[in-house]
């Protein structure tokens, strides 16, 4: 049926289903947009944590294997390697055996040297050095992977990480020790 010029039309008779239709696929096709991108940004954050977490693990098995070279041979280690050669190794037995094994031996091995006398390390003085970090307001410990923060000022999280070079914890006792074992995990 056609119109004719000056018919009023009545919306009630007026197909909108289409429309409707249209408009609710592209609501559901946002939402399921939006949905799959928080999967992607939260995927990514915690693979940023898992990085950092097996980063800190190695470098404080590095400094465990640097300080104790036979523990390096043990672990099928080159002990004359360069740092880098070690990292290597290192990370390779961590994939292989996993990042929880991979504590659990750090935490041993550490536990195993303390008990032997074969390190010089205080596990005193390094608890005073983490008060002391944790008592004070310019820096920071990451609890889960021991590494040290000085806090910069900003409305960005833009702490920078620091070693034992830094002039106030170089002169902080207990620092030697801490950093000498690589950020202990788990102390």
């Amino acid at each position: 049926m056609a119109f004719q010029v000056g018919s009023q039309v009545r919306p009630e008779l007026l197909d909108y289903s289409g429309y409707a239709q249209g408009m609710t696929n592209a609501a559901n096709i946002t939402a399921a947009s939006l949905a799959e991108l928080g999967n992607i940004a939260g995927s990514a954050i915690a693979k940023s944590q898992e990085n950092k977490e097996n980063k800190a693990m190695d470098e404080s098995f590095l400094g465990l294997i640097q300080n104790n070279p036979n523990i390096a041979s043990a672990m099928g280690l080159d002990e004359d390697a360069s740092s880098e050669d070690l990292l290597t190794g290192i990370k390779g037995i961590r994939k292989s055996l996993g990042n929880d094994t991979m504590k659990s031996i750090y935490t041993a091995t550490f536990a195993s040297l303390l008990e032997a006398g074969a390190t010089d390390i205080d596990p005193a003085k390094i608890t005073k050095f983490q008060k002391f970090i944790d008592e004070n307001p310019n820096y920071r410990r990451d609890t889960e992977t021991g590494q040290i923060f000085r806090k910069v000022p900003g409305p960005f999280f833009n702490d920078e990480p620091v070693d034992i070079t830094d002039p106030t914890l170089a002169q902080v006792e207990g620092s030697e020790e801490y950093f000498k074992i690589g950020n202990p995990l788990g102390l």
